[in-house]
């Protein structure tokens, strides 16, 4: 489990034990890059692209 220092930070800057959000962006632009995109990077990006703190 996460510190809870970790874990609030988290929780401000919009994280969610049910965040996902559309990383249709995302997988795009690696794509374009030539990048391969895998399934564990769509999952990780689906929780946590995107936040900002």
């Amino acid at each position: 489990m996460l510190n809870q220092t970790a874990f609030e930070v988290m929780m401000k800057s919009g994280w969610s034990l049910s965040r996902k959000i559309s990383i249709n962006h995302y997988e795009q632009a690696l794509k374009n890059e030539l990048y391969i995109f895998y399934e564990h990077a769509a999952v990780f990006l689906s929780q946590f692209g995107g936040l900002k703190y």
